[in-house]
């Protein structure tokens, strides 16, 4: 007895998975103050994130809404280099996470550090954060998706800030 050949639906069909990572952000504490959170990857702290308050999407001056976006390394022509960039943000273009030293520096971005307040990321060294974050990148073949969401009661587990 012959072995009828699978058909297409039979098959297993597997595409490689784009590696996922997570900004879980704080509340706000109050309106207007800069948006805290925490990169994880793989449910680990990886970094602290700074971003602006929410301002109904603004582009270059909101945080970004929550939601799950593509993200590819890409020359930037403002940094001059390769950096992190968020696709398919609603009304935004030019989304990326960079370096910088606090609520100044973002202009609609994602900053990363290592400080827990807006006031710490003067200090954070957030230049050699941005690095370890594009090692990461490149070593899962310089694409990811983000889900971006904002810590509630539920989950009190999630990471406040970098810790």
């Amino acid at each position: 007895m012959r072995a009828r050949p699978l058909s297409l639906d039979a098959r297993l069909v597997r595409t490689p998975e784009v590696p996922v990572f997570e900004i879980v952000r704080a509340p706000a504490e109050q309106p207007g103050a800069p948006t805290m959170g925490a990169l994880l990857i793989e449910g680990i702290p990886f970094a602290a994130t700074l971003e602006p308050p929410w301002l109904d999407n603004r582009p270059g001056l909101s945080c970004i809404p929550e939601g799950t976006y593509p993200v590819r390394v890409t020359f930037s022509n403002r940094f001059r280099r390769m950096l992190p960039e968020f696709f398919d943000v609603p009304g935004r273009s030019a989304v990326r996470a960079h370096s910088g030293d606090g609520p100044g520096d973002t202009e609609g971005c994602v900053l990363l550090g290592m400080g827990r307040t807006p006031h710490e990321f003067a200090a954070s060294d957030s230049g050699s954060t941005v690095r370890r974050f594009l090692a990461w990148l490149h070593s899962v073949g310089n694409e990811a998706r983000v889900t971006i969401r904002t810590r509630t009661d539920a989950d009190p587990d999630a990471p406040r800030a970098y810790e």
